[in-house]
């Protein structure tokens, strides 16, 4: 900024020096001395040459300001591009994260939702296979002593579909512990032992069948 400032003040001052000496030959024309002649000549000649060359000083910095001046426009232009870039980029990113939470939130709703339509469906299995076993056991009660035939084949019967369905529907420690169940021996009035031993095993099985229900919840 300063050197401009100084060629511009050098050139109008070459400028005014080249004014004043024409009006000053123009006014006081030199004598016909050579040496006089030659002077003015010499002076003309030099502050000609002195202002082409602070014209063409300017003239060269104002190109390189001007190109400088591009370049620096061009790269905000670039810097602005690849913050928009980026800025694009980052929605986008927002945007794919975005879908991928809630694909993530709609996976696990139906896996929630899967799970809670399994445990209702074993529930409701549970329950058909309690009102079965008590259906047997009921019928167990009902066959008076004098009935020797036992009830121990329905009975029988019953534990096996149990032990099926828990096997392929349920986990492993459900059947173990369905396998284990100890009942403990209940005597009915008017009934064999043997109606009664099979009568006091479906108690104990349906009542784990319950405890099962309740763990499913």
């Amino acid at each position: 900024m300063a050197i401009t400032v100084i060629l511009s003040a050098a050139q109008a001052i070459l400028t005014i020096l080249m004014a004043y000496l024409g009006v000053h030959v123009t006014l006081h024309p030199p004598n016909e001395s050579a040496k006089e002649t030659r002077n003015y000549k010499i002076g003309f000649i030099v502050c000609g040459v002195l202002t082409v060359a602070l014209v063409i000083t300017q003239g060269i910095r104002t190109n390189r300001a001007q190109q400088d001046s591009d370049s620096q426009i061009a790269g905000l232009r670039s810097d602005a591009q690849a913050a928009k870039t980026e800025a694009e980029g980052a929605k986008t990113e927002v945007q794919k994260e975005s879908a991928r939470r809630q694909q993530a939130e709609a996976d696990l709703a139906a896996v929630a939702t899967g799970e809670a339509q399994k445990l209702l469906a074993i529930r409701t299995k549970l329950g058909a296979l309690i009102a079965e076993g008590n259906e047997v056991k009921d019928a167990c009660l009902k066959m008076p002593q004098s009935d020797q035939r036992p009830c121990s084949p329905k009975e029988k019967e019953w534990v096996a579909r149990v032990r099926e369905y828990l096997k392929s529907s349920m986990e492993s420690p459900y059947l173990a512990r369905f396998d284990a169940s100890l009942a403990a021996y209940v005597y009915f009035v008017g009934v064999t032992n043997d109606n009664n031993a099979s009568a006091s095993d479906l108690i104990g099985r349906v009542s784990l069948l319950q405890e099962f229900i309740k763990e499913t919840h």
